[in-house]
């Protein structure tokens, strides 16, 4: 799947802060955009669902 994982819905948090491609709803049609998660401050704005990257390209991108 390219380095990436499956989408999850907003109910699923993400293990660790970052950004994440995410489906927003905005005027009744879906958009695709990359949003900063972080724990304390949650999302910027109600999403659908996210997916971010698989631990391997994580890694190969040069993750901590």
């Amino acid at each position: 799947m390219n380095g990436k994982t499956e989408w999850f819905t907003a109910r699923q948090k993400p293990v660790r802060p970052g950004r994440y491609e995410c489906v927003v709803e905005i005027l009744h049609t879906d958009f695709t955009a990359l949003f900063y998660w972080h724990p304390y401050k949650g999302w910027p704005l109600k999403i659908k669902r996210w997916r971010g990257l698989t631990v391997e390209e994580f890694m190969k991108r040069g993750g901590m």
